[in-house]
């Protein structure tokens, strides 16, 4: 954990350098690399964070790092709730209500 960079992309969608997309999976230190699986889940390899770009993160994204992910219909009611209260745009993301809460 000490060597590990300061930021967490851990669970997240990004976009290799040079083309390509994936999910992190975890900092290897002794790679000195964060751990990136394919968009299809059969391959990884450990790139720096250099060659990573964020991707826009999703509700489902962060749904998907909870120990015991809902459901795809309590994913759909619960986002429907927030787009009623006004917490989230209609691209899932969070409005200015949401980031408050």
């Amino acid at each position: 954990l000490l060597d590990s960079p300061p930021r967490v992309l851990a669970g997240l969608p990004v976009s290799i350098e040079g083309g390509g997309a994936g999910i992190v999976s975890f900092w290897d230190g002794v790679s000195k690399g964060w751990r990136v699986n394919d968009a299809g889940g059969d391959s990884s390899v450990t790139l720096p964070e250099a060659k990573l770009q964020s991707k826009r993160i999703q509700a489902h994204h962060i749904l998907g790092l909870l120990p015991s992910a809902p459901k795809e219909p309590r994913v759909v009611a619960a986002l429907n709730e927030l787009h009623e209260l006004g917490a989230l745009s209609h691209e899932n993301t969070p409005s200015v209500i949401g980031a408050a809460c």
